[in-house]
């Protein structure tokens, strides 16, 4: 018999932005509420040996990993982030490991992954990695199809929506 190759969800974003914590979330993975290095509420669980959740480390996801969720035939990538603080070498690697990810996975969807604290209320914060996002699949028909965004963190303050307003009307 003939098997279907799994559906491929490819998480990306810039690092910190909760990718690993979604897709643990996502699994099924026990999340508990931990302090994290800056004394900020975080979640933290374990998924399997390919998703690490990384509070408390200067870097999160070096390499990408996967979860292969058996029931649904899909598999989630957990990729490096953008704007990685180990510089813009690190940056060029990501991207590379990114753009493999892409190619092997046969990745029927991308969700962008942005931590609701990091949008600021320009447009700027969020372009580039809708611009990358754009490199890889030029057609907009295509994008609209593909490309999910998942806002992740809460604010007390802020209201997401009033947040997204604001960034769509500075662009």
């Amino acid at each position: 018999s003939h098997h279907v190759r799994p559906s491929s969800i490819v998480f990306v974003g810039p690092a910190g932005s909760g990718k690993s914590t979604l897709i643990s979330h996502l699994g099924g993975a026990a999340l508990t509420a931990v302090s994290d290095s800056m004394g900020r509420l975080a979640l933290d669980g374990h998924l399997n040996d390919e998703i690490l959740i990384g509070h408390n480390v200067s870097r999160g996801t070096l390499i990408p990993g996967f979860y292969y969720d058996r029931d649904k035939d899909v598999i989630l990538w957990d990729c490096p982030g953008f704007g990685d603080p180990a510089g813009p070498e690190a940056d060029l690697v990501n991207a590379a490991s990114i753009s493999r990810v892409l190619g092997v996975s046969g990745c029927s969807r991308i969700v962008i992954v942005m931590s609701e604290s990091k949008i600021g209320s320009r447009a700027g914060d969020i372009t580039p990695i809708f611009d990358q996002v754009a490199q890889v699949f030029p057609d907009r028909a295509q994008r609209n199809n593909m490309v999910s965004l998942v806002i992740t963190g809460k604010s007390a303050d802020l209201n997401p929506i009033k947040r997204l307003e604001a960034l769509c009307d500075s662009s």
